[in-house]
Formats: C-alpha cells, sequence, structure tokens
C-alpha cells in the first residue's frame, strides 16, 4: 500500500505564525492609539489656541472702533470690557462721524466683552448693538446713550462665544495704573490679558464615571497679552 504524502502546517509552525500575528495586531493597536492620542491632542491645542486669538482680535477690531470706555472704570480691573462708538465722550452727541454730504454715518453701537462660568468653564462672550435717534451737536448738551444691561452668558443681542477655559486669576480687563498695567493717568488704553488652560485631570467621564485624561494627555496653556487704546476718542 502506498502512502500519499500529505502537504500542510505542523502544530509548531500553527503556533508560532499565531504568535506573529498576535504581536502585530498589538503593534498595530499601540501605533494607532499613540497616533489617534497625537491627533487629539493637537487638535484641542490648536483648538484653544485659535479661540484665544480670535478672541483678542473681536477685541483689538472693537477697540479700533470705539470712542468711549465704560467698563473698567478709570485705574480699575473687571470681567467686563464695554465700548461705545460714535459718540462724542465729553458732551455724549451722536453721531459724530457723517459723511461730507451728511447723508449717511456709520450708527453709534455698543459692545460687550465679558467672562462668565458656564458648568465650570470660564467662557469670553462678545455681545453687540446699535444705538437708535441721534442728538446732534453743537446745541443743548445731549445724554449719552447707555449701553444696555446684558447678563454674561445669555443669549441675544448678537452674542457669541469666543474663547474658553479661562483662568481669571489675572484681571482679563484692566485700566489700573496702580498694578502698571496702563501708564499713569492714561484714559485711553485697555490691558488685556486672555489665558486659557484646558486641564487634563478629572476632565472626561465614562459612564456616570470621571476620567482622568491626565494620563493619556498633557494640559494645553496658552496667554494672550495687548494693550489697545481707543483711535478716535471723540472731540
Amino acid at each position: 500500500m502506498i502512502m500519499k504524502k500529505r502537504s500542510g502546517f505542523t502544530l509548531t509552525e500553527l503556533v508560532v505564525a499565531t504568535m506573529i500575528s498576535g504581536f502585530i495586531a498589538v503593534s498595530l493597536i499601540t501605533v494607532y492609539s499613540t497616533a489617534n492620542r497625537h491627533v487629539f491632542q493637537n487638535y484641542r491645542g490648536n483648538t484653544v489656541k485659535s479661540d484665544a486669538a480670535i478672541g483678542m482680535r473681536a477685541i483689538r477690531n472693537a477697540m479700533a472702533q470705539a470712542t468711549r470706555i465704560d467698563s473698567p472704570g478709570e485705574n480699575s480691573t473687571s470681567s467686563r470690557l464695554e465700548l461705545v462708538s460714535n459718540v462724542d465722550s465729553l458732551t455724549g452727541c451722536y453721531p459724530i462721524y457723517r459723511d461730507p454730504d451728511n447723508t449717511y454715518y456709520s450708527p453709534p453701537s455698543w459692545y460687550i466683552f465679558c467672562t462668565a462660568s458656564v458648568s465650570g468653564n470660564t467662557k469670553l462672550f462678545y455681545y453687540s448693538g446699535t444705538f437708535g435717534g441721534s442728538c446732534a451737536c453743537p446745541g443743548n448738551p445731549c445724554a449719552a446713550p447707555v449701553i444696555p444691561n446684558v447678563n454674561c452668558g445669555s443669549n441675544g443681542n448678537n452674542m457669541m462665544q469666543l474663547a474658553q477655559f479661562l483662568n481669571t486669576a489675572v484681571p482679563v480687563f484692566s485700566r489700573s495704573w496702580s498694578l502698571q498695567d496702563v501708564p499713569v493717568g492714561d484714559k485711553l488704553s485697555v490691558r488685556v490679558q486672555i489665558h486659557s488652560v484646558w486641564q487634563a485631570a478629572g476632565r472626561g467621564t465614562v459612564g456616570t464615571n470621571a476620567y482622568d485624561f491626565s494620563t493619556t494627555q498633557r494640559d494645553v496653556d496658552t496667554s494672550l497679552d495687548s494693550t489697545f487704546s481707543i483711535s478716535r476718542p471723540g472731540n
């Protein structure tokens, strides 16, 4: 009786192949996990930094238009920056900028930048609007238009969220010369400090349990510091 030789794998070969496949699978999972972690870290860092930059740019643009600073007060700090444009800071006349034929003008406007804590996350909000009517000068003194009372963090008044994860240990808005944030007697400048910190520890949840991201993620810390001045303070 002739025995036919059958081709195939031995048990040893199968075990070795299985072990190699297992090592490859574990390596791929590790590579994927590391890459995924770096992607999220970079995305989060870029988002926090971009939000802070957008907030600072919006403040700069509003200051370039402003003719009056209502908050913070002189030589003080605040979590709110309140500005008015196209209103004379001394007489209350508005609007003060018109075209040569006196037919068009940019409407007098107000701007509010403020911070509020939402679910433990301190955010920077922006509100804006316009004043109705007018009070032309020269003539009798005008009652200066008043910025509406806006509850920071609420909807309405063209609300926009600009930045988040703010560290407010340092005043965001300052006109204080006692703190040397602006020159002594400077009534036209505001120092703005936006310090955003995303902390990985205790940041996430799995189900109903807190999850500590510090084992897989790094903190994100970015700071922007600028001083802006009113370019058109009125007459």
